[in-house]
């Protein structure tokens, strides 16, 4: 079988380049359901984009306002010696505030794969964890004269590069219900 041509790819002058998380959102997984006639919880267009993220009745992504300039995305792809890819993902962010909110939100989290739901400061908003594999592997709280914070790491293997979701679909998404 042939290989794909490579895709091109020329770079936006000033578009698409800033750096850094604007707004965060989550929600449980086993929030989302299976979009009807298919075995997976959300759908993408012809060029990759999600277009569609099925929230069970009355469930909504949930609003994380994070510690100033704390959080990030990285993404891996590893070729491995037998032609085979694996792809994992890691999301970080600092939450502000020792207290019983902090605590309940932290807790809320351990055991349970999430879908984190993002939009960069260029406007692209991005989805990781829509596989459910995604969830918290660390939380490190640090209570000192300069810190008052948990930081929290959440990592997995996803099924591909972390996919751009269509912006016109995240108002719906993120309303409460």
């Amino acid at each position: 079988m042939p290989c794909n041509s490579l895709a091109p790819y020329l770079h936006d002058c000033g578009k698409y380049t800033k750096n850094g998380l604007n707004k965060i959102y989550m929600i449980g997984f086993h929030d989302l359901v299976n979009i009807s006639g298919s075995t997976e919880v959300f759908a993408t267009s012809v060029d990759g984009i999600v277009n569609q993220i099925n929230k069970a009745s009355g469930k909504s992504f949930v609003k994380v306002d994070q510690t100033k300039k704390t959080g990030g995305i990285k993404e891996t792809t590893t070729i491995n010696d037998n032609g085979s890819v694996d792809f994992t993902a890691e999301f970080t962010l600092s939450i502000d505030n020792f207290g019983a909110k902090n605590k309940a939100f932290t807790e809320s989290l351990i055991g349970v794969p999430v879908v984190v739901l993002t939009q960069l400061k260029s406007g692209v908003w991005v989805a990781v964890g829509l596989d459910g594999n995604f969830e918290l592997r660390s939380a490190e709280g640090t209570l000192d004269d300069a810190n008052n914070n948990r930081a929290l790491t959440f990592n997995g293997s996803i099924d591909g590069l972390i996919p751009e979701v269509d912006k016109t679909v995240v108002p719906a998404l993120i309303a409460l219900p």
